[in-house]
């Protein structure tokens, strides 16, 4: 069986757009390693900090495909926490628990070359 596994990713969250990211990873992450916020375990910033969570951020890749398997899954372990989950601008699902594995069936939606993933977060507090 042939595993790939998507590392080089890029997020968007409010005016900041294809900020580099490498997964696994967390909005508060990506935005500390790009220094686009401010350290939330200095001085009040904690506030700041928590304030993030309120706008929705997605996160996106492309990856290529060589050829088909009869077999071709993909697999999500831990989508923190409201997502849609869309791979070739076809939506797969919505998800709303990050306590689980999501698997499922791509083979008939993956094509030869280039696909495209985005994993769209919502605010927990919407």
């Amino acid at each position: 069986m042939t595993h790939l596994e998507i590392k080089q990713w890029k997020m968007t969250y409010k005016e900041h757009r294809d900020i580099p990211c490498d997964a696994p990873c967390s909005l508060y992450g990506v935005l500390l390693d790009n220094k686009l916020m401010e350290d939330p375990f200095y001085g009040l910033n904690e506030h700041k900090a928590t304030a993030l969570c309120e706008d929705p951020c997605s996160f996106y890749a492309t990856f290529q495909v060589a050829e088909k398997h009869s077999f071709m899954e993909l697999v999500f372990e831990g989508l923190d926490t409201i997502c849609d989950i869309f791979l070739n601008g076809e939506k797969l699902d919505s998800v709303k628990n990050m306590h689980r594995t999501f698997v499922y069936d791509v083979k008939d939606r993956l094509k030869l070359g280039t696909n495209t993933i985005r994993l769209d977060f919502a605010s927990p507090n919407a």
